[in-house]
């Protein structure tokens, strides 16, 4: 029992874990912001950004818009997509397409996440707008479960998902790959050619020449002002 409770919190941890560099790469995704004050240019690996001009809008990364917002340099333009209108048209593309998920934004989840956490005076009606998200989402969950059971029922042998959020990827992932695992293995069974061998397994070049996961590390940036 104890083994189990330890699997669960190992779990957990890796998919927060996950969440949390879902996040560090939606940073990287440009937003506009208005300036509250006046400053130089910031050079970084990927470019420079500024001057900054009160009231002037600029587009910047999300994580520099986060870091500004949070020693009250800059206002934060959340994105077309993140309105309450917007993901009302979601909302209703989503319940008028049962069969197939519609196209969102690739950082959806991660980006309104931030934007809630970090700068929600930013946001116009923010409670409703967390309820038609959960909404949204709860809704494109339960698509997605009905089609991994219709193709459980059918025993496919591949499985093309389209329009999948980063978020969703990662939550789906561990299931569909057990899905079509268990599934190879039935139609091993069935079909009775056995599994691969050895010998074809050691064999293949791509599986000697696939990289190692890198270690974990602290996600960070580092700003570098001229």
């Amino acid at each position: 029992m104890g083994d189990t409770a330890a699997a669960k919190s190992t779990q957990a941890h890796e998919s927060e874990l996950t969440f949390q560099r879902s996040e560090f790469f939606a940073e990287d995704e440009l937003i506009e912001i208005n300036p509250m004050v006046r400053f130089g240019v910031i050079s970084f690996i990927r470019g420079n950004f500024g001057p900054f001009e009160p009231s002037i809008t600029t587009t910047v990364p999300l994580w520099l818009a986060l870091a500004l917002k949070k020693v009250h340099r800059c206002k934060i333009i959340p994105p077309r997509w993140l309105t309450v209108r917007s993901v009302e048209e979601y909302l209703s593309e989503e319940k008028d397409n049962e069969d197939e998920l519609q196209s969102i934004p690739f950082y959806f989840s991660e980006i309104a996440s931030l934007l809630f956490h970090h700068a929600p005076d930013d946001l116009v009606q923010v409670s409703n707008l967390r309820r038609l998200i959960e909404d949204l989402t709860n809704l494109r969950e339960s698509k997605m479960r009905k089609w991994m059971q219709a193709n459980v029922r059918d025993r496919a042998n591949a499985i093309k998902v389209n329009n999948l959020s980063m978020h969703e990827i990662n939550i789906h992932r561990p299931v569909l790959t057990r899905v079509l695992q268990n599934m190879y293995e039935i139609h091993v069974t069935t079909d009775g050619s056995g599994p691969l061998s050895e010998t074809n397994t050691s064999s293949n070049p791509a599986s000697e020449s696939e990289p190692r996961p890198l270690p974990g590390r602290q996600l960070r940036r580092v700003i570098r002002r001229d």
